[in-house]
């Protein structure tokens, strides 16, 4: 298990953001991948950008791609300036086709190196900072010119006399980067940083019940049977699945509120069991007894997250503890047969800690469990 991660700050304020705007015959994909060949980056296509327009009181989508830089604490975004219902994201600029964000302590830094680097990128027709805009104070200055002048006694004096102001160019209206910030803070909030989570006890198994796992795994083909890791064994109170920092924020609260108010409990595993999965796989894992503690916190914790608008599963609350998994099973009925004589334990009781808030990360074949956070 790895240490209790971060809760990331959602409150952008507009010096720590990039706005560039692009112009350009290139689609997304053929954009960023020429970014990503340009200045090493891995810009991939994420979640749509979710845009609200308060005129019209709607949220408009944007396809949109990611790249986070984990070292330099940087978020990018290239986002498309119009969908395909032709909506445009920046009405303002509607001579960008993409626009570039960067969020992060040294973005103006990170567009500068940007803004010159894309210029080489073939099909490119203006790139140009939207925020913070590159006008200077040097064209508000008034000029100052020497005009030769006679004092009161005859005397040439040399005084400074303000010229007439040359009338400045309009300048272009710039974006409600207000809203482009809200509009920021609530995609990182509530739709791009979604974390699988669930709530669960970690578990220690006894030296016993080990060994009857290795005897387990040593019995079948290790081409058949994947253990699951020691690190990795828990009794899941309850899934959540997918939830934005904002329900996690919500989550956390609730479940702290129930867990003052609960009781130590204790469990007693009783059995090696095992449930078929699509047709010829196999799960096995370690059974709980019967527990009414158990089962009652179960009620509180799924009934109090049903109060903040989750999607919960409505399956019975079954407790247990997966061990392994068998694949390609050609008679599964002989092998439950072969288990139930060659495999037994000693009933073995657990005294359980307070359950944590895990995060379940997917890499490549593996799983690993993040602790998002440890209730005390």
């Amino acid at each position: 298990m790895s240490k209790e991660l971060k809760s990331i700050s959602s409150e952008i304020t507009s010096n720590e953001l990039s706005i560039i705007g692009i112009s350009t015959t290139l689609n997304g994909l053929s954009l960023a991948q020429s970014i990503n060949s340009l200045l090493n980056t891995d810009l991939r296509l994420c979640k749509d950008f979710e845009s609200y327009n308060k005129e019209e009181n709607q949220s408009y989508c944007f396809k949109n791609y990611h790249y986070s830089n984990e070292i330099h604490h940087l978020k990018h975004f290239l986002i498309s300036n119009k969908n395909n219902d032709n909506k445009l994201l920046i009405k303002t600029h509607i001579k960008y086709d993409y626009i570039y964000v960067i969020i992060g302590r040294d973005n103006n830094i990170y567009a500068s190196d940007f803004t010159e680097k894309i210029k080489k990128v073939q099909n490119i027709q203006l790139v140009r900072n939207i925020h913070p805009t590159s006008t200077t104070k040097e064209h508000f200055k008034q000029d100052v010119m020497p005009v030769e002048m006679l004092d009161i006694f005859g005397n040439p004096s040399i005084t400074p006399i303000k010229a007439k102001k040359t009338p400045a160019k309009k300048s272009e209206t710039g974006i409600a980067i207000k809203q482009f910030i809200d509009d920021i803070e609530y995609y990182l909030g509530n739709v791009m940083s979604n974390k699988r989570i669930f709530l669960a006890y970690n578990v220690v198994l006894s030296s016993e019940i080990l060994s009857s796992i290795d005897k387990l795994y040593k019995h079948f083909s290790k081409e058949n049977i994947s253990l699951i890791p020691k690190e990795n064994y828990h009794l899941t109170l309850q899934f959540i699945g997918e939830s934005t920092f904002k329900q996690i924020n919500n989550i956390i609260s609730s479940t702290k509120e129930i867990l003052e108010q609960s009781q130590p409990i204790e469990v007693e595993i009783d059995k090696i069991h095992y449930f078929p999965n699509n047709g010829k796989h196999l799960t096995f894992t370690l059974s709980i007894k019967e527990n009414s503690l158990l089962k009652e916190l179960y009620k509180s914790i799924h009934n109090e997250y049903l109060k903040l608008n989750l999607s919960l599963s409505n399956k019975e609350f079954i407790p247990h503890i997966t061990i392994a998994k068998i694949h390609s099973v050609e008679n599964v009925s002989l092998l439950i047969q072969e288990i139930d004589t060659l495999f037994k334990i000693s009933p073995l009781k657990l005294q359980l800690s307070k359950p944590i808030l895990f995060e379940s990360i997917s890499i490549g074949n593996k799983v690993r469990y993040d602790i998002v956070k440890v209730f005390e």
